[in-house]
């Protein structure tokens, strides 16, 4: 059962925050409230061999969506997200509330040396990996994490940095809440003006709240790091070793962390990233969460819920991504493609291997209205079970301004599965329209 206080609380609290940044010296922020209506020939995902057939369902919804990124001498803070109420009118699904949140506030102690950060990220996750993504199943997810960081000088050009956090994680459904400790020690060198080489090495320790059923995780790790940062490009990169124990279980391997952006033109610029390393459901959560919202173009997609197993055990996460944009006036071209292995230590059964690409095309029709075309295929094949889904979404959506702060839209997708095994097929077709209007 969803708790509907929370959203509210963090509504009330989020809007006041929002609009009392909205008038500090430096910063950037939005907040949209909307009201819809959304029709679905087969809500449920059901397949031809479902006896209960695809049932049609119009959604009802409201809500507000929210950004700001504002900074002083004394803060940094970066948010993004909305809360939605959904009510279904021929009761397919419990009415519900559901939101999003990728937040980020550093307060800054000491300038340049000392400052506290609170991080939060909340959303959506798939509850059964093998069921396709319903209200039904799909749970609340909430990482929230505090600690301080410290920069220490040494000599003109190299610096100690040293960090503690602890992050507590709830889930809404399964028996996966946690509590982590971090700590994490770098020696940094500025090698030029725009590169800097570094020594890493960090830990954590993660305890379940049903440490009976889930043994505690420890997991260290040590890299080198080089960053380097221009006018038009940005990269790092981290090499070294990690290590995991978990009820008397352990291994070690290679750890990558890579991340690229290029401005190749004024109009275009292109983003790569790989990594390799031990993780937890909590990291594979907000690392997914972050990489989708940065996406230019993830609001087209279907966002009922991240695609992401876990279940408390440790696993082998390799993946890598690359983003292309591209402007040619008033016509934009987003291109993405991503692959991503899992390989689990005890649950064997959930090793996959997942690929996904996606484009998008919108124009500009006038100064007032605009139309996107849409569409994303992946593959989900698993290791150790004869399974593999194929899946599809095509779309067009119509934007227009109705005044200086209204705007309509409207969107048309299908959605499609092939699946190895028959009754996990399905087709859906879903219609929305939308109302907004632009509080700041």
């Amino acid at each position: 059962m969803r708790v509907e206080g929370k959203y509210i609380f963090w509504t009330t609290a989020l809007y006041s925050i929002l609009t009392g940044f909205a008038q500090a010296q430096v910063n950037d922020a939005s907040v949209d409230v909307f009201v819809g209506v959304e029709h679905s020939d087969n809500l449920s995902r059901s397949s031809g061999l479902d006896p209960e057939g695809e049932r049609d369902e119009t959604v009802y919804t409201g809500g507000l969506e929210f950004g700001v990124n504002s900074q002083s001498r004394s803060y940094r803070l970066e948010a993004t997200g909305n809360v939605e109420r959904r009510q279904y009118d021929n009761g397919l699904f419990d009415d519900e509330t559901i939101g999003r949140l990728i937040g980020n506030f550093d307060w800054i102690l000491l300038e340049e040396q000392l400052y506290w950060n609170l991080s939060a990220n909340h959303g959506q996750q798939i509850v059964d990996p093998f069921q396709a993504i319903t209200p039904e199943n799909r749970e609340d997810v909430t990482t929230v994490s505090t600690g301080p960081t410290l920069v220490l000088p040494i000599g003109v050009r190299t610096f100690l940095n040293a960090g503690v956090s602890q992050t507590e994680a709830s889930y809404d459904t399964r028996p996966l809440d946690n509590s982590r400790l971090q700590g994490n020690l770098s020696l940094e060198r500025q090698i030029a003006p725009t590169r800097t080489v570094s020594v890493n090495v960090g830990g954590s320790q993660v305890e379940y709240d049903e440490d009976q059923l889930l043994p505690e995780i420890d997991l260290l790790n040590a890299s080198f790091g080089f960053v380097a940062e221009t006018a038009r490009n940005e990269w790092s990169i981290e090499l070294g070793w990690n290590y995991f124990e978990r009820g008397g279980l352990d291994g070690d391997g290679f750890l990558l962390d890579l991340a690229l952006r290029r401005e190749i033109t004024e109009s275009a610029s292109l983003s790569l990233s790989a990594g390799s390393q031990y993780s937890t459901n909590g990291d594979i959560f907000r690392l997914e969460q972050q990489f989708q919202s940065s996406t230019p173009s993830d609001a087209f997609f279907d966002r009922g819920a991240l695609d992401i197993q876990g279940f408390g055990d440790v696993f082998r996460n390799d993946y890598a991504s690359i983003g292309y944009s591209q402007s040619f006036g008033r016509t934009n071209i987003d291109l993405s493609g991503s692959w991503r292995g899992e390989s689990y230590e005890t649950i064997t059964g959930l090793d996959r291997e997942a690929i996904t690409g996606r484009v998008s095309v919108s124009r500009e029709l006038s100064q007032t209205m605009s139309a996107s075309v849409f569409a994303s295929l992946s593959n989900r094949d698993y290791d150790q079970v004869d399974r593999a889904d194929d899946d599809s979404t095509f779309g067009l959506s119509f934007a227009a301004r109705l005044g200086r702060k209204l705007r309509l839209s409207v969107t048309v997708r299908h959605l499609k599965r092939d699946s190895d095994t028959a009754e996990f097929d399905y087709d859906e077709t879903r219609a929305d329209l939308t109302l907004s209007y632009a509080v700041l």
